[in-house]
């Protein structure tokens, strides 16, 4: 490691550290501010303080410094994990760490998440994918759907979103009422075909099915329980491609966390929590990622990407909290936050599947990207959906309502993945 200096630009090696420190001077602090020779002017006080940076101490060699700090860097990127990054400058430095967090938080903003939207198509897989989350936040009267995909590098965009409204057919009162998430268990059964939804992949001859999908378990009286039961019925069903999951919040909570739900009954789980595991999310952890993910404007490893064609209130809801020292909260005012937490349960269920472990010289069959993907399947009228994309784009810039194609459906098939050992995340 070498370092250039700001005046004069010379390059100095470590070997010129010992006769640099020799030939420092300790300066003093006036009371305008300025730095000056001590017997120049210093400031009247009974106390002084000096700061000597990290570079110039004797047992800390630059290449060491460079290294832990690469090393915080990239601990940040990759997991959100600040503890690197804040000790390589606090320590090694000797420099203030700022949260990074924080001023990702702050830089995020509605109106900058749309000036940086990609042109890409919706309800459409981008070219690479390898495969599809669907995520669902449960509120009163509806459920609200994100889809992402995934590419090389975890880099995921959004490719759909929609609320649904109507009781699934059958239900009690399905004809007069509208979804009730915590009073009707058989209003969950609209999630089910959520899983056989084919999705066109961008310049292939074939579509994706969802690798697995998310739904919180968390919300007014009776949700819970319907959440339960609706997992336990899937389970037998699909098994392994439906999940629920609780927030976690707290900025020392582990990213993700599968857990039975703890028993109100002394000695033993209670017969609510049989056959249930619950992904436990550290919400404020993920939300650090995925505003970092964010605000990377130009794709690659980790970047969440958001389409222009994407519904006006998806930037509204990426934006509508901030990070305070102790963690994420609503900005005063915002309601909904729903795109935020849909990727934050997203995150967390990708984690539990294992893509972070992912290699590109060994694909797990449900992440290739191609038509031996697991989940890959034939998709009617692709041809046509690729003209119907060029038609969108070209109504949109002129200002036109785009239609809202509905993909086809496809048959089920199985989730072939060995579960993933249980290990701290």
């Amino acid at each position: 490691a070498r370092m250039v200096c700001p005046d004069c630009g010379s390059v100095l090696e470590p070997r010129h550290k010992a006769e640099l420190n020799a030939r420092g001077r300790w300066l003093h602090e006036t009371a305008e501010g300025a730095l000056v020779p001590l017997g120049g002017g210093e400031r009247n006080t009974q106390t002084a303080y000096y700061w000597l940076q990290g570079p110039a101490a004797a047992l800390a060699s630059w290449s060491q410094i460079v290294t832990r700090y690469l090393e915080g860097i990239e601990a940040f990127l990759s997991r959100g994990d600040e503890k690197l990054i804040r000790a390589a400058e606090n320590v090694e430095l000797g420099i203030p760490s700022t949260p990074r967090s924080q001023i990702n938080a702050a830089r995020l903003s509605a109106a900058g998440l749309r000036n940086h939207a990609i042109e890409c198509a919706w309800k459409m897989a981008p070219t690479g994918t390898r495969f599809l989350t669907v995520a669902v936040d449960v509120q009163p009267g509806r459920f609200v759907v994100q889809v992402e995909a995934w590419r090389a590098g975890l880099e995921r965009t959004v490719i759909d979103r929609f609320d649904l409204h109507t009781p699934p057919e059958g239900a009690p009162g399905a004809a007069d009422r509208v979804i009730n998430p915590a009073q009707y268990i058989e209003d969950w059964e609209v999630l089910t075909p959520l899983i056989d939804r084919v999705y066109p992949v961008e310049g292939g001859e074939y579509g994706l099915r969802p690798v697995a999908l998310v739904v919180d378990c968390g919300g007014e009286a009776g949700v819970t329980p319907n959440a339960f039961d609706f997992y336990r019925k899937r389970k037998v069903t699909h098994p392994r491609r439906f999940h629920i999951v609780r927030g976690d919040g707290g900025l020392e909570k582990e990213r993700v966390r599968a857990k039975a739900p703890e028993s109100s009954h002394k000695g033993g789980r209670g017969k609510g929590a049989k056959g249930v595991v619950i992904l436990w999310a550290g919400t404020d952890r993920l939300k650090d990622e995925i505003a970092a993910s964010l605000l990377r404007e130009h794709g690659g490893p980790r970047a969440l990407r958001l389409p222009k064609l994407a519904p006006g209130e998806v930037f509204d809801e990426y934006a509508a909290e901030r990070r305070t020292p102790t963690g994420w909260e609503k900005k005063p005012g915002v309601l909904r936050n729903e795109a935020l937490d849909l990727s934050v349960y997203a995150l967390a269920l990708v984690i539990m599947l294992g893509g972070e472990r992912i290699r590109e010289d060994a694909l797990p069959q449900w992440a290739r990207p191609d038509r031996l993907n697991t989940f890959a399947a034939d998709c009617p009228g692709i041809g046509a959906t690729a003209a119907a994309v060029g038609q969108i784009l070209t109504a949109l810039s002129a200002g036109a309502a785009p239609a809202d194609p509905k993909p086809a459906p496809a048959s089920a098939a199985g989730f072939i993945m060995a579960r993933p050992k249980r290990r701290p995340i």
